[in-house]
């Protein structure tokens, strides 16, 4: 594995512009890094970083030691690296040849650590579907994998194939008067989000959800900000806004009545600091 004082990290890009220096500085907290932040450092709104390639097999190494409930991130890391790879291949970066030989080892012995405990009792529904999509896409099945990851049990998956809808656990239900983009807008824009989140993953998977009504749901979310946090208290929220952005940027949504101006709720100072910071223009309005 690349020693975690090696001048290399520094030369290796993350995932959203972070730095590899700061990955192998957590890292050095051994069975106490932060493994939410690590795995953003590794693939962030499932854009992959050169650095993924040297966080996989440290945090796997770690995982050995851990119980399940604290194994989980190494192993979902693992499994979104690989998944990527598959699914955007034009988008990742590839394996240097310097670290390929450890990431494939580490891989490998992700997918039986995953197996191993896909077998064993006592998990809750949201860790049996992340360790079915880390074994997913550590066994090369992309697609299928990020479904599984990016869903919550209560969601509904799509076969990615024929698109037969497939419901996996209890499926929250949106009010059947909703037979319109614009009705299910309004509805958004009043949901007392005190309720959960499962009303809002079947509006992320809707074909009839309006771009507005998804950039919404990113900023009732915590827009940048959330994405910014680190920490797991709130990880439910940032997998669902990382469904919602990706599809807002991939033009997922479309422009139809709507609207929701996300620039009406912020400063100029603010807007100018988001952008100067990265934000994508397509996510304020």
């Amino acid at each position: 594995m690349l020693p975690l004082d090696s001048p290399r990290w520094a030369e290796l890009t993350g995932s959203a512009s972070r730095n590899g220096e700061s990955a192998a500085r957590r890292l050095r907290d051994g069975p106490a890094a932060d493994f939410v932040e690590l795995y953003h450092q590794a693939c962030h709104q499932l854009s992959v970083g050169e650095v993924a390639y040297a966080i996989v097999p440290h945090v796997i190494q770690l995982a050995r030691t851990m119980p399940l409930d604290e194994r989980m991130w190494p192993l979902i890391t693992a499994g979104t690296v690989a998944a990527c790879r598959i699914a955007y291949p034009d988008r990742t970066p590839t394996i240097p040849t310097d670290l390929r030989a450890d990431y494939e080892e580490a891989t490998a012995e992700a997918l039986q650590l995953a197996a191993e405990a896909i077998g064993q009792p006592g998990q809750t529904p949201e860790q049996s579907l992340q360790l079915l999509g880390a074994i997913a896409g550590l066994l090369g099945h992309g697609e299928l994998a990020i479904q599984l990851l990016m869903s919550p049990p209560g969601d509904e998956l799509a076969c990615p194939a024929c698109g037969e809808r497939l419901s996996v656990g209890r499926c929250a239900q949106l009010p059947g008067e909703f037979t319109d983009s614009a009705k299910l807008h309004d509805w958004v824009a009043r949901y007392n989000w005190d309720d959960g989140l499962e009303p809002m993953w079947v509006v992320a998977e809707s074909r009839q959800t309006e771009r507005a009504t998804a950039l919404m749901i990113y900023w009732r979310l915590g827009g940048p900000w959330l994405e910014a946090e680190t920490g797991g208290v709130n990880s439910g929220a940032k997998r669902l806004q990382d469904v919602i952005r990706e599809r807002v940027l991939a033009g997922f949504y479309p422009r139809l009545s709507s609207v929701f101006d996300p620039r009406s709720e912020l400063s100029k100072v603010q807007i100018y600091q988001l952008l100067k910071d990265g934000l994508p223009e397509a996510l304020l309005g």
